[in-house]
């Protein structure tokens, strides 16, 4: 676990996904931390939905995606859909986010910062099951047996 930031690793996806979690609590922490110092209760709730939307669905998603295929006995997928479903988490909390911004009309917005967050958080966690249910179901690929690591 200590060498996934160092070097040629820190270009892959991987990577990129688990450096998101990073910045998506410190902008959860400044955010509540804004809240106190400045008296912006609205702020408190953003940063709420920055770490638990943002955080703790973006790292849990890894999580499964990571260990749901290595117990599997099977390598990484590297195709376009876990991407997409981390995109999808970070733009959920961003846009859950945004009703606490000072200056937008919180009246077009609601239907924006309410809903299609809540359709983009459970979309990525539903295409998770799609792509990573059918892999837990079935008998490891590698004949193992439970959660053994790779041979």
């Amino acid at each position: 676990m200590g060498d996934w930031h160092v070097g040629r690793p820190l270009l892959r996806r991987w990577a990129l996904i688990l450096y998101a979690v990073y910045a998506l609590m410190a902008a959860g922490y400044a955010a509540m931390g804004l809240a106190v110092l400045g008296d912006a209760a609205a702020w408190l709730g953003a940063g709420r939905h920055l770490l638990t939307v943002g955080a703790f669905g973006l790292s849990i998603y890894c999580v499964i995606c990571i260990a749901g295929r290595n117990h599997s006995g099977l390598e990484l997928d590297e195709r376009a859909w876990v991407p997409i479903g981390a995109a999808m988490i970070v733009t959920a909390s961003l846009l859950r986010t945004a009703i606490a911004w000072p200056g937008l009309p919180a009246g077009w917005l609601a239907p924006f910062a309410y809903g299609l967050p809540s359709l983009l958080w459970a979309g990525a966690f539903a295409l998770l099951s799609c792509r990573l249910g059918p892999v837990l179901w079935r008998a490891r690929a590698d004949g193992r047996r439970g959660c053994m690591g790779p041979p």
